[in-house]
């Protein structure tokens, strides 16, 4: 379950990340009741969804006219299909550098992975230089190792301390609030400091039920549920909705990003992505593509897995059934690798498809098919 910002940062905050002093606001009596605001302000849309920044869910706002104007913009608005809940407004930050930092659950690294950027904000998929610390259990993360991926990219001895610190916090949170993804984008850096401008925390709905932190949260998400994060959410699968155009269904946090990246680098977008590996069963896989295929300006779909504890070869064996059965309805490319690839790949072949060794090769495929309109 991905939290609204409001709600990721509180959580950092637990963990003594900085973030700026903002204030969630509903009604036009509460813009009232909170005044008077630190102009210039940031209107943020809160929403459990990505692609907000772009779509207009961000305001600067210069005074209380702008503010109100803002207000009821957002309020009016949808985004990635939901009503936001309300309006996070906070100082606008004057930012010298955007960076990206995230921990994510990676079964290729059988447990936990940092990714960072030295160049972060709405173009990060896009990002040039996205590096990955894997070290799996937690107990077996150092910041000497991180630091050490992170130099050749990042030359600011400072900025690198500073995220050494800021990736333990993440992993912090991600542990003690059983989360798959903790993600600050853009991470600010003005005046020798760093700030998290804004947060994606992602539960695992599967151990949610322990984190009574969040029941107040978790009760606003799913009123605001539409049909698709509903079904993605009851068979267990992690649903993000991003509005591109290619659909993703991978198999860890760690391979969707990598995925990402290589759909950008091929000059397509990410229409959504899911996570398969908490229910990679017939029926959760025939949930993600068909729930994919549910998504507006979809047109296309990448299954890019790693088979660490899946068994590819029974992925690939439920994949060709949903096409046999005409189940499966958009271009698809395929890159299952891991355990049981010998198996997906003799599978595919056999239905006249390929398995590729590679994710870019499989990106290439899926951009050169034909879109049946």
């Amino acid at each position: 379950m991905l939290l609204t910002e409001a709600a990721g940062k509180r959580l950092l905050r637990t963990a003594f990340v900085p973030t700026a002093d903002g204030v969630v606001v509903q009604s036009e009596q509460d813009l009232t009741d909170s005044a008077p605001w630190p102009f210039p302000v940031a209107a943020k849309a809160q929403v459990a969804a990505g692609g907000r920044g772009k779509a207009g869910g961000i305001i600067a706002c210069d005074d209380e006219a702008a503010l109100r104007d803002a207000f009821t913009h957002i309020m009016g608005s949808t985004f990635s299909g939901e009503a936001p809940s309300g309006v996070l407004i906070e100082p606008w930050l004057t930012i010298e550098r955007e960076l990206y930092l995230s921990v994510v659950l990676d079964p290729s690294a059988d447990g936990y992975t940092v990714l960072y950027s030295p160049t972060g904000g709405v173009e990060i998929e896009s990002a040039d230089t996205v590096v990955r610390y894997p070290f799996g259990d937690p107990a077996d993360f150092r910041g000497h190792l991180l630091r050490e991926a992170i130099s050749g990219v990042e030359s600011d001895e400072s900025v690198r301390e500073h995220v050494v610190s800021f990736a333990r916090s993440l992993l912090d949170i991600a542990t003690r609030f059983e989360a798959t993804t903790v993600e600050i984008n853009p991470l600010a850096y003005s005046n020798r400091r760093l700030i998290a401008v804004d947060a994606k925390v992602v539960l695992d709905d599967s151990a949610v039920f322990r984190q009574s932190v969040t029941a107040e949260q978790l009760a606003i998400a799913y009123s605001q549920e539409d049909e698709v994060a509903a079904a993605c959410r009851a068979a267990r699968l992690v649903f993000v909705p991003l509005g591109g155009s290619v659909g993703l269904v991978s198999g860890g946090a760690g391979m969707t990003m990598r995925a990402m990246d290589a759909v950008s680098e091929a000059g397509g977008s990410a229409a959504g992505f899911l996570d398969i590996s908490s229910n990679p069963t017939p029926d959760g896989i025939a949930v993600a593509v068909e729930s994919l295929q549910q998504l507006e300006g979809v047109d296309r779909i990448l299954i890019s897995i790693f088979g660490g504890g899946l068994d590819v070869g029974r992925i690939a064996k439920s994949l060709v059934g949903l096409l046999d059965s005409g189940r499966i309805t958009l271009p698809v490319a395929f890159r299952l690798s891991g355990s049981g690839r010998d198996a997906a790949t003799t599978a595919l072949d056999q239905r006249g498809l390929t398995n590729h060794d590679t994710l870019e090769s499989a990106v290439a495929e899926l951009m050169t098919k034909e879109v049946v309109a």
